[in-house]
């Protein structure tokens, strides 16, 4: 039987955090964070209103990139003879 993982997602206001879970224990296989490059930027700001906005594509980026190292993390553990496989139709 292959394992079956979790994967929790927060958007918040500057950075996107995600965590990966071993679905049948809870053990914390990883977690990482992204900021949101064009909040960092301060794009879409506008401090004395005190409105903070964040780009539609900045939620997708910082997911991606923050998944994405995960994805690489666990390749190489799989390849190095690691229990996890990272390809989602096995």
């Amino acid at each position: 039987m292959s394992e079956m993982f979790v994967l929790g997602i927060d958007f918040g206001t500057e950075s996107v955090r995600i965590i990966i879970a071993d679905a049948a224990n809870g053990q914390i296989i990883g977690t990482d964070s992204c900021g949101y490059p064009r909040f960092a930027e301060g794009l879409f700001c506008d401090p004395p209103t005190k409105k903070f906005r964040q780009h539609p594509l900045d939620y997708l980026e910082a997911f991606e990139n923050s998944f994405g190292r995960h994805i690489e993390q666990m390749q190489e553990e799989t390849e190095q003879g690691s229990r996890v496989n990272t390809h989602p139709f096995k």
